[in-house]
C-alpha cells in the first residue's frame, strides 16, 4: 500500500468539517493508518494500550473499541457524503477489521440489454411459490408423522396431567452500557454476565469512571429458540394439551409448585435450572457427570467452533417438582446440545431408542432419570447424538433449586 498516498488521505480527511475536531478519532485513524501501511492487522486490546492508554482493556468485558471504530466509520461515511463525495480513492474500514483498505470509485452498471417479458416473471413466481407451498406441506406433514409422543411412558406425566404447563425458553442476558464520555450507548450480551448478580459483581471488580453499566428488561433468544417452540407447539396440538410460554429470566421460583415444566436452553441460561444434583459442580462452559461407586467425575467440555463441525453436550433431565409435579430440563453447553436432546424425546424414533436403553440398563423405565448425549453436527445443522450416561433420579431428590 503507497504509505504516502494513504497518509495524504487520512490528513485530508481529518482536516474536514465533517470528521469534526476530535484528538482521540484523529489519533485513532492516523494509528490505522500506520499500522495498515505497514501490512500490520492491530488486535483491540493493542489499539487500547496504543491509542488509548488502557494496557488492561478486556474485549470479552468492554465494547469501548468496537464503539469508536463504529463511530469512526460513521465519520468517514459523513465525509464520503459531503466533502469526499467527489472523490476518486475511498478510504474504509471493513466491519470486523481494523486496517484501512483503499478503493477506486466504481463505475455505474448500465443497465442489462436483455428484457424479460412481463409474463415470463409472473410465471417463474408462480411455479417458484407452488415448490415452496408443496415443501412446506411435505415438511409439516413429515414432522407430524414422526412426533407422536401419545402412548409415551416418558410423556405421560405431563400429557395426563391436570396442572398447567409453562415452558420457558432460556433467554441470554442484557445490560445496557452507557459512555458519558462519548454520549453514546450499546446493548451488550456478555458471556460472562448471565443475571443481574453476575452484573452488579462485574461493576464492583471493573469500575469505569465514563461506563454506566444498567440492566433491561428484557433479554436475547438465539434463534434456535423458534424452532424449539415450534417443535413443542406441533407436538402439544397434536395431543390437544395447551401450555404457555415464558422467558427463563423472568421466571418466578413460586410457580415451581403449581404447574408442569419445560425448560429448554444452553445451560448459562436456565437460571435456577442451572444447577441440581448431577449437574451442581457444571460451568457455563462444561459439564460436570458425578459418576457413581466412588469414580471421579467425568468433565466434558465442547470442541470445535460454533459454526462449522463441533461436538457439544446435551443433556435431558425428567425431575420431580415439589409438589409432585413434573420437571422436564432439555439443556445443554452450545446451541446443539438443547436441539438434539429435544429431538431424541420428540421424534418417534429415537424417543423408542431412549425408551430401549433405559429398558436395557434398568430393565423398566424409570419415572424420573437423566440422560448425557455427545452431540456432533456442522453448523448446527446435520446432527446426530449418542448417550453417554443414563441414570435414575429417586422422588424424594432434594432438586436444589
Amino acid at each position: 500500500m503507497d504509505k504516502e498516498l494513504l497518509q495524504e488521505l487520512v490528513e485530508k480527511i481529518i482536516a474536514t468539517k465533517s470528521f469534526g475536531h476530535s484528538k482521540a478519532y484523529a489519533k485513532l485513524l492516523r494509528y490505522l493508518m500506520e499500522c495498515s501501511a505497514s501490512d500490520v492487522m492491530p488486535k483491540e486490546t493493542t489499539i487500547a494500550h496504543e491509542v488509548f492508554d488502557k494496557p488492561n482493556y478486556d474485549p470479552a468485558e468492554s465494547t469501548f473499541i468496537r464503539v469508536y471504530l463504529y463511530n469512526l466509520r460513521a465519520k468517514l461515511d459523513k465525509y464520503y457524503s459531503k466533502e469526499g463525495k467527489n472523490d476518486e480513492t475511498i478510504l474504509s474500514i471493513p466491519k470486523g477489521h481494523y486496517k484501512i483498505e483503499l478503493s477506486s470509485k466504481q463505475k455505474s452498471i448500465s443497465r442489462s440489454k436483455f428484457n424479460y417479458p412481463p409474463t415470463l416473471f409472473i410465471t417463474l413466481l408462480f411455479i417458484s411459490l407452488c415448490i415452496n407451498l408443496v415443501m412446506w406441506v411435505n415438511s409439516t406433514y413429515n414432522q407430524a408423522a414422526n412426533s407422536d409422543i401419545s402412548g409415551s411412558e416418558i410423556w405421560a406425566d405431563i400429557l395426563d396431567s391436570e396442572l398447567p404447563l409453562s415452558v420457558f425458553v432460556g433467554d441470554q442476558y442484557l445490560y445496557r452500557e452507557l459512555n458519558t464520555e462519548l454520549e453514546y450507548g450499546v446493548f451488550v450480551r456478555n458471556p460472562r454476565i448471565n443475571s443481574k448478580q453476575d452484573l452488579d459483581t462485574f461493576n464492583q471488580q471493573q469500575p469505569e469512571s465514563h461506563l454506566k453499566r444498567l440492566p433491561v428488561s428484557f433479554g436475547f433468544h438465539i434463534s434456535n429458540s423458534s424452532t424449539w417452540i415450534k417443535t413443542l407447539t406441533q407436538l402439544f396440538s397434536a395431543e390437544n394439551k395447551h401450555f404457555t410460554i415464558g422467558d427463563m429470566s423472568r421466571f418466578n421460583k413460586r410457580l415451581l409448585p403449581n404447574n408442569d415444566f419445560i425448560v429448554i436452553g444452553m445451560l448459562k441460561t436456565l437460571g435456577i435450572f442451572t444447577h441440581y444434583p448431577t449437574f451442581s459442580d457444571s460451568t457455563v462452559t462444561s459439564l460436570q457427570h458425578k459418576n457413581g461407586n466412588g469414580k471421579a467425575s467425568t468433565l466434558y467440555t465442547p470442541k470445535g467452533e460454533h459454526n462449522s463441525y463441533h461436538t457439544d453436550y446435551g443433556f435431558f433431565g425428567k425431575l420431580p417438582g415439589p409438589n409432585n409435579n413434573t420437571i422436564f430440563i432439555f439443556g445443554g453447553l452450545f446451541d446443539s446440545g438443547p436441539s438434539q436432546s429435544l429431538k431424541n424425546f420428540t421424534d418417534k424414533k429415537l424417543l423408542l431408542n431412549i425408551e430401549k436403553a433405559l429398558k436395557d440398563k434398568f430393565g423398566y423405565i424409570p419415572k424420573y432419570f437423566e440422560v448425557i448425549f455427545e452431540v456432533n453436527g456442522l453448523d448446527r445443522m446435520e446432527l446426530d447424538s449418542k448417550i453417554l450416561h443414563l441414570d435414575e433420579v429417586t422422588a424424594d431428590t432434594d432438586l436444589a433449586i
